[in-house]
């Protein structure tokens, strides 16, 4: 398997717990019905890609690697899953 289950994850098998520490983290949270799975929670975090540099007096835009599928491709459980998917697509 590539993800934790949430239970794992958040260390506890009550949702609304769970949901709630995702939550005071920042995240985003979504249940989903998976077919094969069950439930799961997939969470979401958001940031601004700028940020305000002051010897410059002017945004600039931050970007990570990680934002992308391709982040995973020295994973050794992940790199030969298809592009589609892998956690970030």
């Amino acid at each position: 398997t590539i993800y934790n289950h949430w239970q794992q994850s958040w260390i506890t098998d009550d949702p609304a717990k769970a949901q709630e520490a995702a939550e005071a983290q920042g995240l985003q949270v979504e249940w989903i019905h998976h077919p094969t799975q069950g439930r799961i929670m997939q969470t979401r975090y958001y940031k601004s890609a700028f940020e305000y540099v002051p010897l410059l007096d002017r945004n600039i835009m931050i970007t990570s690697i990680a934002d992308d599928g391709e982040w995973f491709d020295s994973w050794p459980e992940i790199m030969n899953v298809p592009q589609e998917d892998r956690p970030l697509e």
